[in-house]
């Protein structure tokens, strides 16, 4: 069985208020920026813009696309407490956007992101995955991983 990278549970948290510190590259320096101050940005981040759709199957899902997918900048995806992966998510249909995407899964049921040399989803709703091994990129539950749709690239980049 190829091996899984992992990102660590990350700790359970309350409502995002838009005061919450975000590391940003900035001509090649690290600076914090508030949440609500590039809320605004085209492609931005609305802490309040969040959905819980529908539980994904297990096993593969591709070419993912639930209600609400284009307002939103938080999807808290779940799989009724089974191990289920995605392959590609619904490209925005203008300009550039951020997502963050977390396993809202309350039982040990990883998410797994699969990278687009693995990928069936359609070229322009595929993940990149720096670095990622073909069985993909492992999200353990109540964990969650930054997305950005890259209009150059035509792709999802996580931002792992």
């Amino acid at each position: 069985m190829p091996s899984q990278s992992t990102i660590k549970q990350l700790p359970q948290a309350g409502v995002l208020t838009g005061n919450e510190l975000v590391p940003l590259d900035q001509n090649g320096q690290t600076v914090q920026a508030k949440l609500s101050a590039i809320a605004g940005i085209t492609g931005g981040i609305n802490p309040q813009a969040f959905i819980t759709p529908a539980p994904l199957p297990g096993g593969l899902t591709s070419d993912w696309n639930p209600p609400g997918l284009a307002a939103a900048s938080i999807l808290r995806v779940n799989s009724a407490n089974t191990a289920f992966s995605l392959d590609g998510i619904q490209a925005p249909a203008t300009g550039a956007k951020f997502l963050l995407l977390i396993n809202a899964n309350t039982a040990e049921a990883d998410m797994t992101l699969i990278s687009a040399a693995h990928s069936v989803s359609a070229a322009a709703n595929q993940l990149l995955i720096q670095h990622s091994p073909p069985a993909g990129l492992a999200i353990g539950y109540q964990g969650g991983v930054w997305l950005y749709y890259d209009t150059v690239a035509t792709k999802w980049i996580v931002l792992a």
